[in-house]
């Protein structure tokens, strides 16, 4: 007899353990969504960041480069056509890569004192401009 209920219960066990229910099926689908889901966004916030971190990095040797061409120039071409400072600059220029740059000319102390420039880079990219400013004074005198 005690044979018989072993066999039987070894049976039941077997059977019990053949197959998975459409319950546990369905938790381990969720379970493994879920997985792909959190890995999915991660994967594209990083993507995001390193794109907007490219973008922010281009921006600025940009207006560092901007910079750098507007102290290269004449003294008296450092300006904004058509306003004061007069000059020979315009307002903004865009790029083959998508950044406008915009420039600001203002004198520091008053008329005919040093020129303060503000170069403004922007992109779709940026969550924010970026902007360098520097002051530029007129060259007095020259060495022979």
């Amino acid at each position: 007899m005690e044979r018989f209920i072993k066999k039987i219960r070894n049976r039941y066990l077997i059977r019990q353990e053949k197959g998975s229910t459409l319950v546990e099926v369905m938790v381990a689908f969720f379970i493994i969504a879920l997985l792909a889901t959190i890995v999915i966004q991660s994967t594209k916030m990083a993507l995001d960041a390193l794109e907007m971190n490219k973008a922010k990095t281009t921006a600025i040797s940009l207006a560092n480069e901007e910079i750098e061409k507007i102290r290269a120039m004449d003294y008296e071409d450092i300006g904004i056509s058509g306003s004061d400072p007069a000059g020979t600059m315009t307002q903004y220029i865009s790029n083959d890569e998508g950044f406008t740059i915009y420039y600001d000319i203002s004198w520091v102390n008053g008329s005919n004192s040093f020129k303060q420039v503000l170069v403004r880079v922007s992109n779709d990219a940026l969550n924010e401009d970026v902007e360098v400013i520097t002051q530029i004074a007129p060259k007095i005198g020259t060495e022979s």
